[in-house]
């Protein structure tokens, strides 16, 4: 976990990886708290649990304290303009001709860890925090849950622009578990993070970069997003029961790129055959259309490395 508090270590760690792999395109994979670092959060770096530090203090624990956030001193941009330094070195790492995504994760997400919570799907939300869940401070302060997320949105239109401007291509874009109207309804999304996404996708697009949309969990709804032209490609977990699976008539994708194939999950183990089968049925599924073949989520920490090179020979074999 010490590499990914440090951009130069992290990025040649993502070059070796890629040189190791060759893969067809880079996801840069950055610390998950950087944007929550930048707004106010504090974490012991030292002290991890699965992929996030434990979390010290926060800034928004209960709706009247979304005023005093819009009252403070403006975010600190440093946690942000290390993530430009690590995809520059990234580039220069590996040259002109990989394309390079850098990961991203919408104002509405950002908020939820600035209220104490981990937007992650299936996390159980603490008693302690009832007063910071989402659902309670746009209750309560619906007013001041928008200007907070339009206070996000502007710093991360201009840190869009200061990464594409560095040779960068585009964004892998998550919302986590906001496609999910169990865990938000269809209309406080529309109300509450549609509108602040599409202001950064459309930041995206004028500098002419690439947005991979990922919506995640066992019942991220692709499809309630496939009518957003400003996405290119949508990413989510295909092998999870409540997901569409990869087909080969897939009307509502509406033209967009489709990504997954693989069941995250699988790759904790040395499952090569059932990644090789799975991935097999997907390049079958979508043979002849634009496909990415991947795993469905983000592999674990603890990812086996004999199955990333399943995947890698599931890849090499597509394209014979």
């Amino acid at each position: 976990m010490e590499v990914e508090n440090d951009y130069r270590a992290l990025a040649d760690t993502i070059i070796a990886f890629q040189e190791k792999y060759e893969w067809d395109f880079i996801k840069v994979n950055p610390r998950a708290t950087y944007y929550a670092e930048a707004f106010g959060n504090i974490y012991n770096k030292q002290n991890y649990t699965d992929v996030l530090p434990e979390l010290v203090n926060y800034p928004i624990k209960r709706a009247e304290d979304l005023d005093f956030f819009l009252q403070e001193k403006a975010a600190e941009y440093n946690p942000f303009y290390e993530q430009v330094l690590l995809a520059k070195r990234v580039r220069k790492g590996v040259g002109d001709n990989i394309p390079i995504l850098q990961t991203l994760f919408s104002p509405l997400c950002i908020l939820t860890f600035l209220a104490g919570h981990n937007p992650y799907p299936g996390v159980n939300k603490p008693k302690s925090k009832r007063e910071s869940e989402l659902n309670v401070l746009i209750e309560k302060n619906p007013a001041g849950v928008k200007s907070a997320l339009e206070k996000i949105t502007e710093v991360l239109k201009r840190y869009v622009r200061d990464t594409l401007e560095n040779e960068i291509d585009g964004f892998f874009y998550s919302i986590f578990g906001h496609g999910d109207e169990g865990e938000l309804a269809a209309d406080v999304y529309a109300e509450f993070s549609a509108p602040y996404d599409n202001q950064i996708f459309e930041t995206i697009k004028e500098k002419g970069g690439t947005v991979m949309f990922h919506t995640c969990g066992p019942a991220s709804h692709p499809e309630k997003f496939s009518q957003n032209k400003y996405i290119d490609i949508i990413h989510w977990a295909d092998q999870e029961e409540h997901t569409p699976s990869l087909e080969k008539d897939m009307p509502w994708l509406n033209e967009k790129i489709a990504a997954g194939g693989v069941d995250q999950n699988l790759f904790k183990d040395n499952n090569r055959d059932k990644i090789l089968n799975q991935a097999q049925k997907a390049a079958d599924a979508r043979k002849g259309l634009p496909f990415i073949l991947t795993a469905g989520c983000g592999l674990p920490v603890v990812t086996n490395d004999e199955s990333i090179w399943a995947l890698k020979q599931a890849v090499v074999n597509g394209k014979k």
